[in-house]
């Protein structure tokens, strides 16, 4: 059985994307909706329900706080200057599959993945969760190699964890 892979995937909806909204803390939208919903909450703007949808995205994105953007990955599209349709690409059930489908997740994982994966697990929910918060507060690199340091102090049991839960549950 093959699995299409998309380059990134809606923090909302969980579909696939080629092209959406790219946030300043990493949150990807498909849809504007979804946006404008986003900078109502993570940007306060609550507060005055005036405000039309026009103008806060207007000046979110005039603040750099979003922008509309295209991902391309080299093995679904050889040259990124070519404008033909983007077809996804099939990934056979082979060997590679489950490193192929981590490296996605890795670029891709749920605001919430910690509290998804160890939900059966207080203690190491918490554990985590707080090496988390320490890494984010104090690295500069951002959530992806975060999530690559993370990864890489968890025991194996837990590394095994987390890599059976991507396998079974990421959907691209």
């Amino acid at each position: 059985m093959s699995k299409i892979v998309y380059p990134r995937t809606c923090s909302v909806s969980g579909e696939g994307v080629y092209e959406g909204y790219l946030c300043h803390d990493g949150t990807i939208f498909k849809y504007e909706k979804d946006l404008v919903k986003w900078i109502r909450k993570s940007l306060s703007c609550t507060e005055d329900l005036t405000l039309s949808d026009e103008f806060i995205l207007k000046e979110s994105y005039d603040n750099e706080e979003y922008c509309w953007t295209e991902w391309f990955d080299d093995d679904i599209q050889d040259d990124v200057n070519d404008i033909e349709v983007i077809e996804p690409i099939e990934i056979d059930n082979d060997s590679n599959n489950n490193i192929i489908i981590f490296m996605y997740y890795a670029n891709n994982f749920d605001h919430n993945w910690i509290d998804i994966v160890w939900s059966d697990n207080s203690h190491m929910h918490e554990h985590l969760t707080s090496k988390w918060n320490a890494l984010n507060s104090t690295s500069h690199v951002g959530g992806t190699m975060n999530f690559f340091k993370l990864f890489m102090q968890l025991d194996g049991k837990n590394r095994n964890k987390l890599c059976n839960w991507i396998s079974a549950n990421y959907k691209g």
